[in-house]
């Protein structure tokens, strides 16, 4: 049997669970203390499973505590500690060796063979006084302490990431009690939240959504107002669109489905849908009155003739997503959402073309209809 490999500390996968919460800050400590706080809250949250701590502080490290009041008294100040430590211990670049046209860096520092210990460290010489050495025990104190494996960064500031997974529950939903835990723990001073991994993608689908939504409405109508030669058909056809998300909603409220960034989609596909619906009916309405007949005339004549085709393309569309929707395919996940907010708008869109729109049509333009020939 082939034995699984163990994670090997400060290598992760990015984006592996769906709810991250980024815990960002200056002070690691700070940091580690208050992701511990929030992973035990989340643990405790109904929904979420699996949380885990992205930093790992089981590094060995030792730390220098400088005692300012005896480095004051010998002359040294607190950078020059830190600076002489920094060149002895990781070294400083002093020259460079040439060999042909290749430059290589000389460093200059204390060989690792000769720091294995705290008491090497602690007999490191930081500087020297009329030829007697000062060393580093006789102004700070070296303690054996822990550290993180690795230290993410996100715009150059310290970032711990604090994963769940969600259990018996939507990702959206895992997200908002992942947030609100967080929230309530009230973050120290220095400590930002914000949500990453899945709540980033879906706050960035939804934002182009949107945008996309928008411009192809506001195209649609532009395109529908130079057909039609008014500003108030158009209007009557893409108010179709917002009052059928009624109908989708109820869907996606009957099978027990969340809202996302595909039901989104899934508004595009019924804008069009919806649209065509209402061309169909009104083109034919406003050939019958600039024949003579009065809105509501012509109206009801047009209505019952467009009923077949109207309901013919509707209603293959529709059948066309039921597979979708029960998800009979590999892969068709994500689309079920979409495709039952679909079915449900385009479903609901029938009554109101059939019904809200005549009413509307025959009080607008009886109001703001006019007997100019309309192009066909």
């Amino acid at each position: 049997m082939p034995v699984k490999p163990k994670p090997i500390k400060g290598l992760r996968k990015v984006g592996e669970q769906d709810v991250e919460v980024n815990v960002k800050g200056s002070d690691v400590v700070l940091l580690y203390e208050f992701s511990e706080r929030l992973a035990a809250q989340l643990s405790k949250t109904p929904g979420l499973s699996g949380v885990n701590i992205s930093m790992d502080m089981t590094k060995p490290e030792y730390r220098v505590h400088i005692d300012r009041a005896r480095a004051s008294a010998m002359g040294i100040s607190v950078n020059q500690v830190a600076t002489t430590l920094r060149t002895l211990v990781h070294g400083l670049v002093s020259t460079q060796y040439r060999e042909g046209t290749e430059y290589y860096p000389i460093r200059v520092m204390v060989p690792e063979i000769a720091l294995t210990s705290k008491t090497h460290l602690e007999n490191l010489i930081i500087e020297t006084h009329s030829g007697e050495p000062i060393y580093l025990r006789d102004i700070a104190e070296v303690r054996r302490a822990v550290g993180p494996v690795e230290i993410s960064r996100e715009d150059q500031v310290i970032r711990v990431i604090v994963r769940a997974d969600p259990a018996g529950v939507s990702v959206g939903e895992a997200l908002a009690r992942a947030k609100q835990a967080a929230i309530d723990l009230k973050p120290p001073l220095g400590v930002e939240i914000s949500m990453g991994s899945e709540a980033r993608f879906m706050e960035e689908s939804r934002r182009v959504v949107g945008l996309i939504i928008g411009f192809a409405t506001l195209f649609a109508y532009v395109i529908l107002a130079i057909q039609y030669e008014s500003f108030v058909l158009p209007l009557l056809i893409i108010l179709n669109v917002p009052l059928a998300l009624t109908g989708a909603l109820i869907a996606l409220f009957i099978a027990g489905a969340p809202v996302g960034v595909t039901v989104q989609i899934g508004i595009l596909v019924m804008m069009g849908g919806i649209t065509s619906q209402g061309v169909v009916l009104l083109t034919l309405a406003e050939q019958y009155r600039q024949d003579g007949m009065t809105p509501l005339e012509a109206i009801r004549k047009a209505a019952p003739t467009r009923v077949r085709p109207i309901l013919m393309t509707q209603l293959t569309t529709v059948l066309g997503l039921v597979p979708l929707a029960m998800n009979l395919g590999e892969g068709g996940g994500m689309l079920v959402t979409m495709s039952i907010a679909v079915i449900g708008g385009l479903l609901y869109s029938l009554l109101l073309t059939l019904l809200f729109l005549p009413v509307a049509y025959s009080l607008a333009q009886g109001r703001f209809g006019t007997n100019k020939i309309m192009p066909v």
